[in-house]
């Protein structure tokens, strides 16, 4: 799957801005935005836990499942197209990861 910047021609997963990229748990987005996906790159390693929250903390609405990454794939790209009413938080574990967070406002 392509994630392709807004403007930079058709394909699945379009978007306008994108939290660069983290390395630890935290606030991806404050307030209101539709959140388009992610992209979470493993150490090859060790899995990679990770729970998107439509909230501004680890706790309250999941934005999506939890979903476990496996090591071996290295780099995972997660489709969503969902509101998220209050922002969104990435509580993130397992090994050396890194991810980024794409929206729109």
């Amino acid at each position: 799957m392509a994630l392709w910047k807004r403007g930079a021609g058709k394909e699945p997963v379009e978007y306008n801005e994108d939290t660069g990229v983290q390395t630890s748990a935290g606030i991806a987005v404050s307030g209101r935005c539709i959140f388009q996906g992610a992209i979470v790159k493993t150490d090859d390693t060790n899995d990679v836990t990770v729970t998107f929250y439509d909230s501004l903390e680890a706790s309250g609405a999941k934005a999506i499942d939890t979903l476990v990454l496996q090591a071996e794939k290295g780099t995972h790209f997660i489709a969503v197209g969902k509101m998220c009413a209050n922002g969104i938080y990435v509580d993130i574990s397992g090994g050396t990861f890194s991810w980024q967070v794409l929206y729109d406002n």
